[in-house]
Protein backbone atom coordinates (compact mmCIF):
# COMPACT_ATOMS: atom_id res chain seq x y z
CA UNK A 1 0.00 0.00 0.00
CA UNK A 2 1.53 3.45 -0.36
CA UNK A 3 3.26 4.89 2.24
CA UNK A 4 4.74 8.41 1.08
CA UNK A 5 3.76 11.31 1.67
CA UNK A 6 1.09 10.57 3.99
CA UNK A 7 2.09 11.48 7.53
CA UNK A 8 1.33 14.89 7.30
CA UNK A 9 -2.64 13.46 6.75
CA UNK A 10 -2.13 11.65 9.91
CA UNK A 11 -4.05 14.86 11.82
CA UNK A 12 -6.96 14.67 9.47
CA UNK A 13 -10.04 13.82 10.05
CA UNK A 14 -12.72 12.44 8.06
CA UNK A 15 -16.77 14.15 8.05
CA UNK A 16 -18.30 11.09 8.00
CA UNK A 17 -22.36 11.11 6.11
CA UNK A 18 -23.78 11.53 10.17
CA UNK A 19 -21.73 14.58 10.89
CA UNK A 20 -18.72 11.89 13.24
CA UNK A 21 -15.62 12.17 13.39
CA UNK A 22 -13.19 9.27 12.30
CA UNK A 23 -9.25 8.98 11.59
CA UNK A 24 -8.25 9.41 7.97
CA UNK A 25 -6.59 6.10 6.64
CA UNK A 26 -5.00 6.39 3.33
CA UNK A 27 -5.45 2.76 2.98
CA UNK A 28 -8.84 2.73 2.85
CA UNK A 29 -8.77 4.48 0.05
CA UNK A 30 -6.15 2.46 -2.21
CA UNK A 31 -8.42 -0.73 -0.98
CA UNK A 32 -11.68 0.79 -2.43
CA UNK A 33 -9.50 1.61 -5.64
CA UNK A 34 -8.17 -2.02 -6.01
CA UNK A 35 -11.43 -3.34 -5.55
CA UNK A 36 -13.14 -1.42 -8.35
CA UNK A 37 -10.20 -2.79 -10.54
CA UNK A 38 -11.16 -6.67 -9.39
CA UNK A 39 -15.00 -5.58 -10.13
CA UNK A 40 -13.51 -5.25 -13.83
CA UNK A 41 -10.31 -7.16 -14.46
CA UNK A 42 -11.85 -10.49 -12.24
CA UNK A 43 -9.78 -11.60 -8.90
CA UNK A 44 -6.84 -13.09 -10.74
CA UNK A 45 -5.99 -8.96 -10.77
CA UNK A 46 -5.28 -9.02 -6.99
CA UNK A 47 -1.25 -9.95 -7.52
CA UNK A 48 -1.02 -7.88 -10.53
CA UNK A 49 1.97 -5.73 -10.23
CA UNK A 50 0.40 -3.18 -12.90
CA UNK A 51 -2.93 -2.92 -10.53
CA UNK A 52 -0.72 -2.28 -7.47
CA UNK A 53 1.39 0.12 -9.39
CA UNK A 54 -2.04 1.91 -10.46
CA UNK A 55 -3.43 2.12 -7.45
CA UNK A 56 -0.10 3.07 -5.57
CA UNK A 57 0.10 6.14 -8.65
CA UNK A 58 -3.84 6.97 -8.14
CA UNK A 59 -3.81 7.14 -4.33
CA UNK A 60 -1.09 9.60 -4.58
CA UNK A 61 -3.24 11.86 -6.50
CA UNK A 62 -6.15 11.42 -4.98
CA UNK A 63 -4.53 12.49 -1.29
CA UNK A 64 -3.26 15.76 -3.31
CA UNK A 65 -7.02 16.29 -4.33
CA UNK A 66 -7.78 16.74 -0.91
CA UNK A 67 -5.05 18.32 0.62
CA UNK A 68 -6.60 21.99 -0.18
CA UNK A 69 -8.62 21.08 2.91
CA UNK A 70 -7.70 22.34 6.09
CA UNK A 71 -7.70 19.87 8.97
CA UNK A 72 -11.29 17.65 8.03
CA UNK A 73 -12.54 16.15 5.18
CA UNK A 74 -16.09 15.01 4.05
CA UNK A 75 -16.63 11.54 2.61
CA UNK A 76 -18.02 12.77 -0.15
CA UNK A 77 -15.11 15.02 -1.15
CA UNK A 78 -12.74 11.70 -0.88
CA UNK A 79 -14.57 9.57 -3.11
CA UNK A 80 -15.23 12.34 -5.56
CA UNK A 81 -11.34 12.50 -5.89
CA UNK A 82 -11.29 8.78 -6.60
CA UNK A 83 -13.63 9.40 -9.38
CA UNK A 84 -11.60 11.94 -10.50
CA UNK A 85 -8.59 10.39 -10.36
CA UNK A 86 -9.81 7.17 -12.51
CA UNK A 87 -11.11 9.07 -15.09
CA UNK A 88 -7.94 10.98 -15.80
CA UNK A 89 -6.22 8.01 -16.28
CA UNK A 90 -7.82 6.68 -18.54
CA UNK A 91 -9.22 3.78 -16.10
CA UNK A 92 -13.15 4.52 -17.27
CA UNK A 93 -14.63 0.96 -16.89
CA UNK A 94 -13.08 1.15 -13.44
CA UNK A 95 -14.65 4.49 -12.68
CA UNK A 96 -17.46 3.35 -14.08
CA UNK A 97 -17.85 0.13 -11.38
CA UNK A 98 -16.87 2.61 -8.73
CA UNK A 99 -20.07 4.98 -9.46
CA UNK A 100 -21.67 1.83 -9.51
CA UNK A 101 -20.35 1.01 -5.87
CA UNK A 102 -21.21 4.38 -4.67
CA UNK A 103 -24.96 4.40 -6.07
CA UNK A 104 -26.11 0.94 -4.73
CA UNK A 105 -24.30 2.19 -0.71
CA UNK A 106 -26.55 5.03 -1.66
CA UNK A 107 -29.60 3.89 -2.31
CA UNK A 108 -29.07 1.23 1.11
CA UNK A 109 -28.40 3.98 3.28
CA UNK A 110 -31.85 6.12 1.99
CA UNK A 111 -33.75 3.30 2.45
CA UNK A 112 -32.35 2.78 6.32
CA UNK A 113 -31.70 6.76 6.65
CA UNK A 114 -32.61 8.54 9.83
CA UNK A 115 -31.49 12.16 10.65
CA UNK A 116 -28.55 12.65 12.59
CA UNK A 117 -28.41 15.39 14.79
CA UNK A 118 -25.71 17.57 14.68
CA UNK A 119 -24.49 19.11 18.00
CA UNK A 120 -22.48 22.72 18.09
CA UNK A 121 -20.32 23.83 21.23
CA UNK A 122 -20.72 27.04 22.28
CA UNK A 123 -18.22 29.55 24.21
CA UNK A 124 -19.08 27.98 27.29
CA UNK A 125 -18.63 24.42 26.66
CA UNK A 126 -22.19 23.50 25.98
CA UNK A 127 -23.74 21.44 23.59
CA UNK A 128 -27.14 22.09 21.52
CA UNK A 129 -28.29 21.14 18.47
CA UNK A 130 -27.24 23.12 15.32
CA UNK A 131 -29.59 25.04 13.78
CA UNK A 132 -30.13 24.65 10.29
CA UNK A 133 -33.13 27.08 9.82
CA UNK A 134 -30.87 29.83 11.64
CA UNK A 135 -27.83 28.67 9.20
CA UNK A 136 -29.53 28.47 6.22
CA UNK A 137 -31.03 32.43 7.13
CA UNK A 138 -27.79 33.32 7.23
CA UNK A 139 -26.15 32.13 4.17
CA UNK A 140 -29.96 33.51 2.23
CA UNK A 141 -29.42 37.26 3.46
CA UNK A 142 -25.47 37.23 2.70
CA UNK A 143 -26.32 36.52 -1.51
CA UNK A 144 -29.19 38.81 -1.03
CA UNK A 145 -29.21 41.60 -4.07
CA UNK A 146 -25.94 39.59 -5.94
CA UNK A 147 -26.77 37.91 -9.08
CA UNK A 148 -25.83 34.23 -10.28
CA UNK A 149 -25.12 33.36 -6.45
CA UNK A 150 -27.09 30.49 -5.07
CA UNK A 151 -27.44 30.16 -1.35
CA UNK A 152 -28.81 26.38 -1.40
CA UNK A 153 -25.44 25.31 -3.01
CA UNK A 154 -23.75 27.44 0.01
CA UNK A 155 -25.81 25.83 2.44
CA UNK A 156 -25.48 22.15 1.32
CA UNK A 157 -21.90 21.97 0.74
CA UNK A 158 -21.35 23.67 4.14
CA UNK A 159 -23.61 21.30 5.83
CA UNK A 160 -20.91 18.39 4.17
CA UNK A 161 -18.56 19.98 6.45
CA UNK A 162 -19.64 20.87 9.61
CA UNK A 163 -19.36 17.65 12.10
CA UNK A 164 -20.57 17.04 15.71
CA UNK A 165 -19.59 18.69 18.35
CA UNK A 166 -17.91 21.94 15.66
CA UNK A 167 -17.72 24.98 17.60
CA UNK A 168 -20.07 28.34 16.52
CA UNK A 169 -17.15 29.94 15.36
CA UNK A 170 -15.96 27.02 13.43
CA UNK A 171 -19.43 27.03 11.69
CA UNK A 172 -19.08 30.21 10.20
CA UNK A 173 -16.11 30.20 9.25
CA UNK A 174 -17.10 27.17 7.64
CA UNK A 175 -19.55 28.84 5.73
CA UNK A 176 -16.97 31.67 4.26
CA UNK A 177 -14.59 28.90 3.19
CA UNK A 178 -17.12 26.99 1.49
CA UNK A 179 -18.32 30.04 -0.15
CA UNK A 180 -14.77 30.92 -1.62
CA UNK A 181 -14.46 27.61 -3.12
CA UNK A 182 -17.40 29.10 -5.88
CA UNK A 183 -15.43 32.09 -6.36
CA UNK A 184 -13.14 30.40 -9.01
CA UNK A 185 -17.48 29.97 -10.85
CA UNK A 186 -18.41 33.11 -10.17
CA UNK A 187 -16.74 36.04 -9.38
CA UNK A 188 -20.01 37.65 -7.42
CA UNK A 189 -19.29 34.90 -4.55
CA UNK A 190 -16.59 36.97 -3.28
CA UNK A 191 -19.32 39.65 -1.94
CA UNK A 192 -20.89 36.44 -0.11
CA UNK A 193 -17.91 35.57 1.16
CA UNK A 194 -17.32 39.22 2.61
CA UNK A 195 -21.08 39.24 3.86
CA UNK A 196 -20.69 36.00 5.93
CA UNK A 197 -16.96 37.27 7.11
CA UNK A 198 -18.36 40.08 8.39
CA UNK A 199 -20.76 38.64 10.04
CA UNK A 200 -18.41 36.60 11.71
CA UNK A 201 -15.83 39.18 12.79
CA UNK A 202 -18.93 41.22 14.40
CA UNK A 203 -20.38 38.28 16.66
CA UNK A 204 -16.93 37.88 17.88
CA UNK A 205 -16.49 41.12 18.67
CA UNK A 206 -20.06 41.85 20.50
CA UNK A 207 -20.95 38.80 21.48
CA UNK A 208 -24.68 39.66 22.08
CA UNK A 209 -27.24 40.98 19.64
CA UNK A 210 -28.30 44.07 22.42
CA UNK A 211 -24.23 45.05 22.65
CA UNK A 212 -24.98 45.09 18.92
CA UNK A 213 -27.48 47.56 18.67
CA UNK A 214 -26.14 49.90 21.59
CA UNK A 215 -22.67 50.45 20.38
CA UNK A 216 -22.99 49.90 17.00
CA UNK A 217 -24.06 53.21 16.05
CA UNK A 218 -21.11 55.04 17.52
CA UNK A 219 -18.96 52.60 15.84
CA UNK A 220 -20.06 52.86 12.81
CA UNK A 221 -19.87 57.08 12.60
CA UNK A 222 -16.17 56.29 13.75
CA UNK A 223 -15.26 54.23 11.04
CA UNK A 224 -16.05 56.06 8.30
CA UNK A 225 -14.29 58.65 9.99
CA UNK A 226 -11.21 56.73 10.56
CA UNK A 227 -11.20 55.23 7.23
CA UNK A 228 -11.56 58.20 4.88
CA UNK A 229 -8.72 60.01 7.36
CA UNK A 230 -6.76 56.64 6.60
CA UNK A 231 -7.76 56.79 2.71
CA UNK A 232 -9.17 53.71 3.01
CA UNK A 233 -12.53 55.02 2.44
CA UNK A 234 -13.87 57.57 -0.33
CA UNK A 235 -14.33 60.40 1.50
CA UNK A 236 -17.90 61.26 -0.27
CA UNK A 237 -18.98 58.73 1.95
CA UNK A 238 -18.83 61.50 5.11
CA UNK A 239 -21.51 63.43 2.93
CA UNK A 240 -24.16 60.30 3.88
CA UNK A 241 -26.65 61.07 6.55
CA UNK A 242 -24.60 58.98 9.37
CA UNK A 243 -26.55 59.28 11.89
CA UNK A 244 -29.43 58.00 9.84
CA UNK A 245 -27.28 55.00 8.04
CA UNK A 246 -26.51 53.83 12.27
CA UNK A 247 -29.92 53.54 12.95
CA UNK A 248 -31.16 51.50 10.52
CA UNK A 249 -33.21 48.41 10.99
CA UNK A 250 -30.85 45.98 9.30
CA UNK A 251 -27.20 46.21 10.19
CA UNK A 252 -26.40 44.58 7.25
CA UNK A 253 -27.67 46.96 4.99
CA UNK A 254 -25.21 49.27 6.26
CA UNK A 255 -22.43 46.91 5.70
CA UNK A 256 -23.17 46.05 2.53
CA UNK A 257 -22.37 49.28 1.06
CA UNK A 258 -19.10 49.17 1.93
CA UNK A 259 -18.71 46.56 -0.32
CA UNK A 260 -18.11 47.03 -3.99
CA UNK A 261 -21.04 45.59 -6.37
CA UNK A 262 -20.33 44.41 -9.64
CA UNK A 263 -21.64 47.61 -10.81
CA UNK A 264 -19.60 50.04 -8.71
CA UNK A 265 -16.41 52.14 -10.34
CA UNK A 266 -14.96 53.33 -7.19
CA UNK A 267 -12.20 51.68 -5.70
CA UNK A 268 -11.05 51.41 -2.03
CA UNK A 269 -7.91 52.75 -1.58
CA UNK A 270 -5.14 50.01 -0.24
CA UNK A 271 -3.07 50.14 2.66
CA UNK A 272 -0.05 49.94 0.48
CA UNK A 273 -0.99 53.51 -0.69
CA UNK A 274 -1.62 55.14 2.88
CA UNK A 275 -0.36 59.12 3.04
Amino acid sequence: MPSEKHTTLNEYRVIRRNGQLSRFDVNKIAIAMTKAFLAVEGDTATASNRIQNAVHSLTNQVIKGISRHENTVPIEDIQDQVELALMRAGFHKVARAYVLYREEHAHLRAEKHEKTVIYVTDSTGQRRPLDEKHLRAQVIEACADLVDVNAEHIFDESLKNIFDGISERDVKHTLVMTTRTFIEKEPNYTYVAARLLLDQLRSEALNFVNQGAHYYPDYFKIYIKCGIEHELLEPQLAKFDLDKLSYLKTIRRQIVWLIPSSNCQKRIRPLSKRG
